[in-house]
């Protein structure tokens, strides 16, 4: 209720009290010994009690109701800012809570390079099957009905000019005839500790692959994408590739057959340690990316630039 219909009702009530007194004095003066008067006199002062009485008990209600609207107001500014306030509250931690989880995510992990290698020989389990790496959809390349036509001793005469290699130099290797393939494996001086490297024949060529001892979870398969693919650039003799769906990564060379029945020894080594080079060039670099502890971009102008000082230091020697 506002201030205007409070002093309204106010000098209603003064107006009916003045009444209720001039009633009262004519009555007195009039004198009149009948009831009617008195009646009447009895009558007024019950009307005139009763609406002052009536007054009086609104103004009362008046006075109650907009203490009441008052005390509501208080109540539901203060319910609002609690309201407000647990919201703002939650706001604010969720806010905290992102910009730690931020900075938690900027801030890279490290490790050493024993702890990683450590990492890679737990998970290098899944790495011992060859299938994991592409390979078993070439298994039935091998089958003995589909070397109907073409000429066995070529493909038998590149095998032995790698053995010959293999065996001249030290290398150990195993070699399984039912499918014509060499493997062999070479540790590594950086993160990744150990490479195994598998030499598949045809007539016509050589496939050598290398494979890296540890596969990318889903998590950082785009930065490792982005990682070899930065390697690859500008890259002689070969290049990285990996199966995006399980992960497995691999460097890949090859060596044209094509009218040979042998392959120059050079050649051979070539082939094989060029890629265990590479690893080794850019195999600290894989690692930190495989494992979430950098970016992509860093690691590769790391590895790099750490390569061309290598070479400036052999270069002045």
């Amino acid at each position: 209720m506002s201030q205007k219909n409070k002093k309204t009702t106010e000098e209603m009530l003064k107006e009916a009290e003045d009444l209720l007194n001039e009633a009262r004095d004519a009555v007195l003066s009039a004198g009149s010994k009948t009831q009617g008067p008195k009646g009447a006199t009895a009558g007024g002062k019950t009307k005139a009690g009763s609406a002052g009485k009536t007054g009086d008990q609104k103004g009362s209600d008046v006075k109650k109701k907009k203490k009441a609207s008052a005390k509501t107001d208080r109540t539901s500014t203060e319910a609002e800012k609690e309201a407000r306030d647990p919201k703002k509250g939650k706001a604010g931690t969720k806010k905290i809570a992102t910009e730690t989880k931020k900075a938690a995510a900027g801030k890279k992990k490290t490790m050493s390079d024993d702890q990683v290698s450590e990492k890679i020989r737990e998970d290098d389990t899944d790495a011992e099957d060859d299938d994991d790496f592409c390979f078993d959809d070439q298994d039935d390349d091998f089958d003995a009905d589909d070397f109907a036509g073409i000429n066995v001793s070529t493909k038998m005469s590149l095998v032995s000019s790698y053995i010959e290699a293999f065996e001249k130099n030290g290398i150990h290797y195993d070699f399984d005839p039912d499918e014509d393939i060499i493997v062999t494996g070479f540790q590594l001086d950086c993160r990744l500790a150990s490479a195994k490297v598998l030499i598949r024949f045809s007539d016509d060529d050589v496939t050598v692959r290398t494979l890296v001892p540890l596969k990318a979870s889903e998590e950082v398969r785009q930065d490792v994408m982005e990682y070899i693919t930065r390697a690859n650039f500008g890259l002689r003799g070969g290049c990285f590739e990996m199966d995006l769906d399980d992960g497995g990564i691999f460097y890949r060379t090859y060596i044209n057959c094509q009218g040979l029945i042998e392959i120059p020894e050079c050649i051979i080594l070539e082939s094989v340690f060029f890629p265990l080079k590479i690893m080794e060039i850019y195999g600290n670099g894989l690692a930190a990316v495989m494992m979430g502890f950098s970016d992509p971009e860093t690691e590769i102008e790391k590895a790099e630039q750490a390569e061309i000082r290598r070479m400036e230091e052999r270069q002045a020697e």
